[in-house]
């Protein structure tokens, strides 16, 4: 989703109040967004969003997660190729108990560097197309099955077997699931629909039900191993199940 941003406008004859003026280098204008609710703060890295050079003047946008509901006031310092940025705020009574994601967007005039390094907070920081922290996939070969799989983002995905029992997306459980010895799916109840699937050892689709807060198997339908599907002349009677 598009983010909105509140603009600001910082005046030139401002700049000595916030400190923006260092050895020439001097911040012409500042926008910090609105909070981006679409975005977790917990797996959010700082990072340059993107950067662009015209002429002596630098237009900056850096991401990162922080205290919610205040007014934050940059702070830069340029030296030896390395632009310093950290912030101040203006009221730290207005301070919400959340973390939000946001954008903060620095025109800097004086700027006109080939090996340009960028440091918020004193940590460098880097241009990536990446707004999460990314790992090296992980995953587990189990009779020929790829299970326990992380992605790059480090989510669960797919079935996994033992602690973390169940089929997952984006980290999240949407199934409960019971497994044949070779490591397929012998049945799935997924939680959001209620749907309960059986399936043949060789991965076939076996039934599919869903079932009522009381238990009924509604709406069954049946396959034999070769998929060719079995007419049902009555409805299945329902059966608890441990799932």
């Amino acid at each position: 989703m598009k983010i909105f941003f509140k603009y600001f406008i910082i005046i030139l004859s401002f700049g000595n109040v916030f400190g923006q003026k260092n050895n020439n280098v001097e911040l012409i204008a500042y926008n910090q967004s609105v909070c981006d609710e679409t975005s977790d703060p917990y797996r959010i890295k700082p990072r340059i969003i993107s950067i662009k050079q015209s002429k002596d003047t630098l237009d900056i946008d850096i991401g990162f997660a922080t205290t919610c509901c205040l007014e934050y006031i940059p702070q830069i310092k340029f030296s030896t190729d390395t632009l310093y940025i950290s912030y101040k705020i203006k009221d730290e009574d207005l301070a919400c108990s959340c973390i939000c994601c946001y954008s903060f967007n620095h025109k800097i005039k004086g700027i006109n560097s080939s090996k340009l390094i960028v440091k918020l907070y004193d940590k460098i920081i880097e241009l990536s197309n990446e707004k999460y922290k990314t790992y090296d996939p992980t995953f587990t070969i189990i009779k020929s099955d790829t299970l326990n799989l992380t992605d790059k983002y480090g989510r669960k995905q797919g079935v996994w077997y033992g602690k973390n029992y169940g089929k997952y997306k984006d980290d999240r459980i949407i199934a409960l699931i019971h497994l044949f010895e070779n490591m397929k799916i012998k049945d799935e109840f997924v939680l959001k629909t209620r749907l309960l699937r059986e399936f043949y050892e060789n991965g076939t689709l076996k039934s599919e039900c869903y079932q009522t807060e009381n238990l009924e198997l509604i709406n069954c339908r049946k396959w034999k191993k070769n998929g060719q599907e079995i007419k049902l002349e009555l409805p299945l009677t329902a059966v608890k199940r441990d799932l």
